[in-house]
């Protein structure tokens, strides 16, 4: 049985994920394939949007796995990360691929403002992160999203407790997600518990893929 003291501790901050991902500059920590909530945003964007082309913002884009995944099937996609490292192997990784990122910010995803204009709103495992922050940026999120657009969130579900005894992440409540985005027309939602290597521990997410309905 692992002894919670000889877990490595979750990143938080823009500089730790910084000196995370420069731990192994040749290494892809979350490996090179989209998630499978990528797959899902997409696979939904198309069902309600067919062919029509996306303006997608993907938060905390870490090393480009999903970024670079969208850009390939052909969304205008703008990339917003803190960690330099992560940004350079993401272009790395959409130049090995073919893929034309439309903008990439390298920046504290906490400071980077939410504004209208993009179709699909996009954040794997970013705004637990952002801790007291994390509700106001998932409202900020909302109101920006026009009606017909999509937000695609997954987060830190209270489930485990490796994640929710770290300083300066916020748990979502169980079913509070969906709360939130009530009134919207839920496409997924799910409370997973799933190993993830990199810390060597059990995490809790909840993932919600939704459009805001017409007014």
């Amino acid at each position: 049985m692992i002894d919670p003291s000889d877990l490595p501790s979750i990143p938080v901050t823009p500089h730790e994920w910084d000196a995370k991902f420069n731990e192994d500059s040749e290494a892809w920590l979350f490996g090179r394939e989209p998630s499978e909530m990528a797959k899902l945003t997409l696979t939904y964007w198309k069902l309600i949007a067919g062919e029509r082309k996306a303006k997608l913002i993907d938060f905390g884009c870490g090393q480009g796995r999903d970024a670079v995944y969208f850009a390939r099937h052909g969304l205008e996609v703008t990339a917003v990360d803190g960690s330099k490292s992560a940004i350079e192997r993401m272009h790395l990784l959409a130049n090995e691929a073919g893929a034309e990122l439309r903008e990439t910010a390298c920046v504290d995803v906490a400071n980077y403002a939410i504004v209208p204009g993009f179709d699909v709103y996009y954040s794997h495992n970013c705004y637990q992160f952002l801790g007291d922050q994390c509700l106001r940026k998932i409202e900020q999120t909302m109101n920006a999203t026009a009606p017909g657009g999509i937000n695609a969130i997954s987060i830190f579900s209270d489930e485990a407790e490796r994640a929710r005894g770290t300083d300066g992440v916020f748990c979502m409540p169980h079913n509070r997600l969906r709360e939130i985005y009530a009134g919207w027309r839920l496409m997924y939602y799910a409370e997973n518990i799933l190993w993830r290597e990199p810390s060597l521990a059990y995490l809790s997410f909840a993932i919600i893929i939704a459009v805001k309905q017409t007014i």
